[in-house]
């Protein structure tokens, strides 16, 4: 399974862009296996950003957990910018990933039922058994919109296969639903009911494509 770069601190989850995944520390998963320099620094970035919430991690403390120099960081992340946007676009390649392992060339023939039925258990997976914080995501994002641009790109691949279903207008809401209850999880304030049943519903949308 693909998982994607996801950590806890304490109580608190991983905010946005992560799937559901108990990954170890950088330095934890450097004694496992090899890892690049680059993967160390997204998964310390990751990791930062759960604690901090990323419109508050700084560069210094992401190279420290990598257990990277400054200079090593910004080598391969010029900019703070930079990293977040890698980080995206890491999460999309791994959520593509996931789409594929569990519908194999469903994406890449445009076989939409498969593929969105693949992309809906891709984002139950993502919030399953979590409660992301509602940190200043929006407000970063606002501040720094073209760091959406690779999660829209995929959305506007789910769009596309959503118009080769028999029923484009059914595929469309089960996109459409999947990111509300995904911008509705991040905002949860811990009030709301676990989305469980509104994925169900999904699902069961999804199985009649």
């Amino acid at each position: 399974m693909a998982h994607e770069l996801a950590f806890t601190s304490g109580d608190r989850y991983c905010t946005v862009w992560t799937v559901k995944s108990m990954v170890a520390s950088p330095v934890e998963l450097q004694k496992q296996q090899p890892v690049d320099t680059r993967t160390r620094l997204l998964m310390a970035a990751v990791k930062v950003s759960c604690v901090a919430g990323p419109a508050r991690m700084s560069l210094d403390a992401v190279a420290a957990e990598a257990g990277v120099s400054k200079g090593g960081l910004l080598y391969h992340f010029p900019s703070k910018h930079e990293l977040l946007r890698a980080m995206i676009e890491d999460h999309v390649i791994r959520v593509r990933a996931r789409i594929d392992e569990i519908a194999p060339g469903a994406r890449e023939s445009g076989d939409g039922p498969r593929a969105l039925r693949a992309y809906v258990q891709v984002n139950r997976e993502m919030l399953a058994d979590k409660r992301p914080p509602p940190a200043g995501v929006f407000a970063f994002l606002a501040e720094a919109p073209q760091l959406n641009e690779p999660i829209e790109a995929l959305r506007d691949e789910m769009r596309a296969l959503a118009r080769t279903c028999a029923d484009p207008g059914r595929a469309s809401i089960v996109v459409l639903a999947c990111k509300g209850l995904v911008l509705e999880t991040m905002t949860d304030t811990g009030t709301s009911a676990a989305p469980d049943e509104a994925f169900d519903a999904i699902i069961a949308l999804a199985a009649t494509l």
